[in-house]
């Protein structure tokens, strides 16, 4: 798990799509408190990280929760 993290943190963003598919199916299917929920927003990243790492996980986690 701790390498799977440490790939989506710093290169994967394709595994990052997938966990984001496996967070929104959770979200819809586990906890009734979220059926109504259209859209996930995600937090933005100090620009120093971004620039260094190319992308926002919190962004692709939330694009690949859109895709589940």
């Amino acid at each position: 798990m701790q390498r799977l993290m440490h790939q989506f943190k710093y290169k994967a963003t394709e595994l990052g799509k997938q966990l984001g598919r496996l967070m929104g199916n959770d979200l819809r299917h586990t906890n009734h408190r979220f059926n109504d929920i259209d859209v996930l927003i995600p937090l933005p990243l100090f620009r120093a990280k971004e620039k260094k790492r190319g992308y926002n996980q919190a962004t692709i986690l939330c694009e690949g929760s859109l895709k589940s």
